[in-house]
C-alpha cells in the first residue's frame, strides 16, 4: 500500500504542481489547484469506506506506518477489509483522469526546479480547504514516501 500512496502523490505532483514555477503562480492559483485536487479526490472517493479514510487520516495524524495500519484494518474487518483496500486502487485510476485535466491548465507555467516549494505551497492551501482532509492525507503520506 505504500506504493499506492506514493503513486497517488506522484500523480498529483507530476500532473499539477511540478509543471508550475512558483514565481508564475499566484496565491489564488495555488488555492484553485488545491480546490480542484480536493474536489477530484472527494468526487472519486465516495466508495472508499469512511472507516478506511479514518485509518489513513489517523496514520497521518499519529505518524503510524500506513502499511501496518492497513494490515490492522484488514484484520479488524476480515470480511470486507481486502475489498475496501481495492477501492484505493480504483481511486488512483479516477484521480489520474482528473489530474490530466489539471495538467492541461498548469503544464506551461514553468519548470520543475522549484518542485519542493511548489508542493509545500499547494499542501498549505489544502490544509485550509474545507472538506479536503482525505485528499490532504493522501498527499501528505505521499510526501513522506518521497523523503
Amino acid at each position: 500500500m505504500k506504493t499506492l500512496t506514493c503513486i497517488l502523490f506522484l500523480l498529483f505532483l507530476t500532473t499539477t504542481a511540478v509543471h508550475a514555477q512558483s514565481d508564475s503562480l499566484t496565491d489564488q492559483a495555488y488555492q484553485d489547484m488545491a480546490s480542484k485536487i480536493c474536489t477530484c479526490v472527494n468526487a472519486n472517493s465516495k466508495t472508499v469506506p469512511v472507516k478506511l479514510k479514518a485509518v489513513i487520516a489517523d496514520a497521518v495524524n499519529d505518524g503510524t506506518d500506513l502499511g501496518q495500519a492497513f494490515v490492522k484494518y484488514v484484520e479488524d474487518n476480515p470480511k470486507t477489509g481486502s475489498n475496501d483496500l481495492e477501492t484505493l486502487v480504483k481511486l488512483s485510476d479516477a484521480v489520474t483522469l482528473c489530474t490530466e485535466k489539471l495538467t492541461e491548465i498548469y503544464e506551461n507555467a514553468g519548470s520543475e526546479d522549484m518542485q519542493e516549494m511548489i508542493v509545500q505551497k499547494l499542501v498549505e492551501k489544502m490544509v485550509l480547504e474545507k472538506g479536503c482532509s482525505f485528499a490532504y492525507s493522501l498527499v501528505f503520506l505521499g510526501m513522506q514516501e518521497e523523503k
